[in-house]
């Protein structure tokens, strides 16, 4: 009953209005997605009896921005992310970091093709960059397949800020999406933390970016870019 509750309440509450309001969300935050996790019970929902404290998540905030004005309209996230089974998930996702420093040497190119083939939502466009392999083409690819072969590794470095630990890595995902949405976004949120997962499962580092220079992602796809992933062999 508890559940249902949960539901109906979410189905009369506007992304702009009561449930950012309770959590104590200003101008610069927004709930894009909401689950509801837990043992269905006879419990009914009780309301908080004030709302959170506001805290500001950034020093400054551009007042009147039209992108903040198009995602608070937008509705709920409540898609089920898809997710590979892994064996030992808890442990993986309890361990996994953000890694600093890559070995190429030391992922094979079974693990690229493994990347290369993970699904993503329809919403997004996937472009990888392989840098460092043992015989797989150095290129841009579309899922499993090189659509512009050559060297791209300084100008990924260049699009990611200048950061030189991106010089070791594998391979560079770029998440694009047809649309800048708070949708996209979430969608993207996922497909990252399936990479992370699978690397994990592969003994391969990875590490989400995202710092870069719009203007130069441009180059590989008209899409903007939403997030970058940074994949190479963990460097011991």
């Amino acid at each position: 009953k508890s559940v249902h509750h949960f539901n109906y309440t979410l189905t009369k509450m506007s992304p702009q209005g009561n449930l950012n309001s309770v959590m104590g969300f200003g101008v610069d935050e927004v709930i894009a997605a909401v689950y509801g996790v837990g043992e269905i019970t006879e419990r009914q929902v009780k309301a908080l009896s004030k709302p959170l404290m506001q805290v500001s998540p950034c020093d400054y905030v551009e007042g009147n921005n039209p992108l903040n004005r198009i995602i608070r309209n937008e509705p709920f996230y409540t898609k089920l992310p898809i997710s590979d089974r892994y064996e030992h998930f808890v442990q993986m996702n309890t361990n996994r970091r953000s890694a600093r420093a890559f070995e190429p040497s030391t992922m094979n190119d079974a693990t690229i093709h493994a990347l290369l083939a993970i699904p993503t939502s329809a919403t997004l466009d996937i472009i990888a960059v392989v840098l460092h392999a043992q015989s797989v083409q150095m290129g841009i690819y579309r899922k499993d397949v090189c659509i512009q072969s050559g060297n791209f590794l300084v100008e990924c470095i260049h699009l990611l800020l200048n950061q030189r630990f991106i010089a070791r890595a594998n391979m560079v995902i770029l998440i694009t999406a047809e649309e800048f949405s708070a949708t996209t976004h979430v969608d993207a949120g996922i497909y990252a933390q399936e990479l992370y997962m699978a690397c994990e499962a592969h003994a391969v580092g990875c590490s989400g970016i995202g710092a870069f220079y719009d203007e130069e992602a441009a180059r590989w796809s008209t899409y903007p870019l939403l997030y970058a992933v940074a994949i190479g062999g963990k460097y011991e």
